[in-house]
């Protein structure tokens, strides 16, 4: 939420050495609020946030560049940031894992990955090593090149492995030329493989499991391409959901309740669908936008879905009901120029995101608060007063130096009137002090605003 600075009008600990002509003053203060409110929406949330951006630095690293971020239930974030030299995982305060840390014996020199962070704070990244890479999570090495699995000895592993909140890890890896959908004690799918009658010739690079242990992945076979549950073909090429006959499918997602969605692509455009129905697709406005093409959606367990789309004149994140951040928002000072189209959510509708603006880029969030007004709070549901708020709707001076606990709001044409020698002290941090028009607060010589 904005808030109007009353430093900026009365610096901390500054007192005034004359009464200020208190027309001029109500003018100057009113004028501010006003602003503030119709430029930046003081009574609503403003839940845009940038966490970490090109040119910061995080325990003496310098960020360059991102890869997509991950959020769990508990808002932690976790990306790769690229250095002037060199990479490493990282949380918006913290060098999570980087090069020098030795996990399991292994010395990490580098990384390769897009990380994911389960509610336990359980983090899963592929970095390399002297002679090798690996899967790791933050003490320990899962599964490594050489090793076998079901026979297969492995070569490489893609970017994006997962994990779910049990732990269990499910990622593609390569071995002999080919490739396959792996956990680290079995390969749930290979190359050659035949799954309800699709022989499978290549698979998508980011698999995804949820608590239960369902693991879904894309894969192509001959004569098309499918959205495959464990060992099971549940919409592929061919297949007409809700009038939409299927032409290519890809990056599929599952939550607890082992809903999946996916992006499909169908003659005459594409959108994001379940296996048994079309969710959204091009043609469809959002917020004003026309969506026109879509990238991997993201869901959480209510159902709620985020996703990456173009739409005419730009790009943007957006849910079922409304774009998070588009082409031209600015979010703490950044115009976005563009997206990436790795969105997550987690199942309190926050959703984090890489994004990029002029001279750089970062990783974003837009988080789930309340839409209460000043003076409200949320319980439950439903909005109700502050308890902590201070409203004067009556002429009032104060007699001595006086703390506000909450906020303070000045109102019904009455006016505050801060003599010398008395402070009104307010934590603007986290409060504010609302003078609404007709009322006026007057700080005379030697009183003070802290």
């Amino acid at each position: 939420m904005y808030r109007l600075d009353i430093q900026n009008i009365v610096n901390r600990n500054f007192s005034i050495h004359r009464i200020m002509d208190f027309k001029t003053f109500s003018i100057v203060l009113l004028f501010l609020l006003f602003f503030y409110s119709t430029n930046f929406s003081v009574f609503a949330n403003h839940n845009e946030q940038l966490v970490a951006s090109t040119g910061d630095i995080i325990e003496g690293n310098v960020l360059t560049e991102f890869r997509d971020p991950s959020i769990n239930d508990s808002g932690d974030i976790v990306f790769e940031g690229f250095l002037f030299e060199g990479d490493g995982i990282f949380s918006p305060n913290n060098l999570v894992a980087g090069p020098g840390d030795i996990i399991d014996g292994k010395e990490l020199t580098g990384f390769s990955s897009n990380p994911a962070i389960n509610d336990n704070g359980d983090v899963v990244f592929v970095g390399f090593f002297s002679g090798g890479r690996g899967i790791f999570t933050l003490d320990s090495l899962i599964v490594s090149t050489g090793e076998i699995i079901d026979g297969k000895t492995l070569t490489g592993f893609s970017s994006t492995p997962a994990i779910n909140n049990n732990g269990d890890i499910v990622f593609q890896g390569f071995f002999s030329g080919v490739d396959g959908i792996f956990t680290p004690n079995s390969l749930v799918a290979g190359t050659g493989d035949t799954i309800d009658g699709k022989i499978m010739t290549q698979f998508g690079f980011s698999p995804a499991i949820n608590d239960n242990g369902d693991i879904v992945f894309a894969g192509a076979y001959t004569g098309g391409n499918g959205i495959f549950l464990n060992d099971s073909l549940v919409a592929g090429t061919g297949d007409i959901i809700e009038g939409k006959t299927l032409i290519d499918v890809g990056n599929p997602r599952v939550n607890n309740n082992g809903d999946i969605v996916f992006r499909g692509i169908f003659s005459g455009g594409e959108g994001i669908f379940t296996p048994d129905s079309l969710i959204v697709e091009a043609g469809d406005m959002i917020d004003g936008k026309t969506l026109t093409i879509f990238d991997t959606p993201s869901i959480n367990e209510s159902g709620d879905i985020a996703f990456f789309g173009f739409f005419s004149g730009g790009e943007g994140i957006f849910t079922l009901d409304s774009l998070v951040a588009g082409s031209g928002d600015i979010i703490d000072g950044k115009t976005l120029t563009g997206l990436s189209s790795y969105p997550s959510i987690n199942n309190n509708g926050d959703i984090t995101f890489r994004g990029f603006f002029s001279g750089g880029e970062g990783i974003f969030t837009h988080t789930q608060g309340a839409t209460c007004g000043l003076g409200t709070i949320l319980e439950g549901d439903e909005c109700v007063v502050d308890p902590s708020l201070t409203v004067i709707s009556t002429d009032t001076v104060l007699e001595s130096d006086t703390l506000v606990t909450g906020s303070m709001v000045v109102q019904g044409n009455s006016m505050l009137t801060i003599p010398s020698g008395v402070t009104l002290d307010i934590d603007f941090e986290n409060h504010y002090l609302l003078v609404k028009i007709g009322s006026g607060v007057l700080i005379k010589q030697g009183g003070a605003i802290t």
